[in-house]
Formats: C-alpha cells, sequence, structure tokens
C-alpha cells in the first residue's frame, strides 16, 4: 500500500496513475484442492456468504482502468470479509 502510493505522488503530475488490488478469497487453483466442508465454513465468514471468483477481480480491474481521476488507491474486492 505505502509503495501504491509513492509512487503515486512521484508520477501523478506525469500523467502516470498507481492503483493496486488486494483481493480477498478468490476460487483459484489453490483453493480447488481445499475440501469442500472446509471451503463452506469459509465461506460463511464472509458477509456476502460466498468466495468470489476470478471475474470479481477483473471487475476491479476494469474500474482502476476506467477511473481516470484514481491514483494511489488499493481496490479490496473481498466480499466484506476485513469488514469484520
Amino acid at each position: 500500500m505505502g509503495l501504491t502510493r509513492a509512487l503515486a505522488l512521484e508520477f501523478a503530475g506525469r500523467g502516470v496513475r498507481a492503483n493496486a488490488i488486494a483481493p480477498g478469497m478468490i476460487m483459484t487453483d489453490m483453493l480447488r484442492g481445499v475440501n469442500q466442508d472446509e471451503l463452506n465454513a469459509l465461506a460463511a465468514t464472509i458477509p456476502e456468504g460466498y468466495i468470489g471468483d476470478v471475474s470479481d477481480i477483473a471487475g476491479a480491474l476494469e474500474y482502476i482502468l476506467k477511473a481516470s481521476y484514481l491514483t494511489g488507491q488499493v481496490i479490496s474486492p473481498n466480499g466484506g470479509f476485513v469488514l469484520q
């Protein structure tokens, strides 16, 4: 997060934006090998009730790319997990 902000401050005047994506639990190959009961228990700890998909990350990236006035930010698609 610090690097993202530092880069944003350093390069904003040159028209370069610096943002980051810090995803929560996302269904990737790493989670596909986990026992289904454990995945269900994990999903129950997420306020939205499910483990995210890579399309959720793609949506965050699309937002960052389209938001021309956004710099120095860390976007965290996590289904509300960090709210607890």
